[in-house]
């Protein structure tokens, strides 16, 4: 644990390092520093879930981005879409690959707390990812996201589009 506890804070360390380069080094890099995104994901936890999310992202290196806060609500469609909205804050870190062909290849991973409106039920939840930036402005991928609301673990696996400003 120590280990990766040391590991994290210098992969930390090593982005704030350089933080100051707009650039990142590179001539052809022209991502703006801060973005707005939106997240539309289509899945299941047993049934057909879909969840709708807004996230600030960070650029701290050419391939590394903080998602500094992201909200989303994830529903049941099949069920009472009031009685099973769920709400999530998370915050975490999103690795890219280099280019090719104008395309990136990303994972990303996310903690934070989901609270279901209903039942006032809360507790942790964690996200994890994986997919392809097919433009700088619109990525596709699998996420899979489970949470806990008092001693019921949801799971949710989705397909998830989603879209940089």
């Amino acid at each position: 644990m120590k280990k990766t506890v040391f590991l994290l804070l210098m992969v930390f360390g090593c982005a704030m390092a350089n933080a100051q380069d707009w650039n990142f080094g590179g001539d052809s890099y022209e991502t703006k520093r801060n973005n707005f995104g939106i997240e539309l994901g289509v899945g299941g936890t047993g049934d057909i879930t879909v969840d709708l999310g807004i996230k600030w992202q960070t650029n701290l290196h050419e391939n590394i981005a903080w998602d500094v806060i992201t909200l989303k609500a994830l529903a049941d469609v099949e069920n009472d879409l009031g009685k099973s909205c769920t709400g999530q804050l998370m915050t975490g870190l999103r690795l890219l690959s280099p280019d090719f062909s104008g395309m990136a290849i990303y994972a990303n991973a996310r903690a934070g707390y989901a609270h279901n409106f209903d039942s006032s039920n809360g507790g942790f939840a964690f996200e994890a990812g994986a997919g392809v930036n097919v433009t700088r402005h619109i990525y596709l991928g699998y996420a899979y996201n489970q949470f806990k609301l008092d001693d019921v673990k949801v799971k949710y696996h989705a397909f998830r589009v989603g879209f940089l400003f």
